[in-house]
């Protein structure tokens, strides 16, 4: 299988055979595709983009538990919980010995990320990792 590409990334997924080279455009699959709009362009093999994972909406808490301990940030977590504060912190406490389950969106799941200093992305790659333990 071939693709054109491009700066841009590629285009289509063809049959060698099916891509015609003119002077000034491919046609590819039906297609015309003009040389002045493709800009800098090749026909290269086609590579499958990767899929992006899916990031679960809850784990376990002995996931969630583990993917901290492996991430070296579990100490951090006990430590950031034990710390809060006044009712909130009771509320966070009881969540974090209690539950049977980390919802990715739940308000404590979101104030504990900037509190360990993670980004958005950081604490979904920790959803990633806990779902598979």
């Amino acid at each position: 299988m071939k693709t054109i590409l491009t700066s841009s990334g590629q285009i289509g997924k063809f049959e060698a055979a099916d891509i015609q080279t003119l002077s000034d455009r491919y046609i590819a699959g039906g297609c015309v595709y003009m040389f002045d709009m493709l800009g800098t362009h090749s026909i290269v093999d086609y590579i499958e983009p990767p899929i992006a994972p899916i990031v679960p909406e809850s784990v376990s808490m002995r996931q969630a538990r583990l993917a901290l301990l492996q991430s070296g940030m579990l100490s951090a977590v006990n430590a950031v919980v034990a710390g809060m504060a006044g009712a909130a912190g009771d509320a966070a406490r009881i969540e974090w010995e209690f539950s049977n389950e980390v919802q990715r969106h739940k308000p404590l799941v979101e104030s504990l990320a900037p509190a360990l200093g993670l980004t958005s992305s950081q604490l979904d790659q920790l959803f990633i990792l806990a779902n598979k333990l």
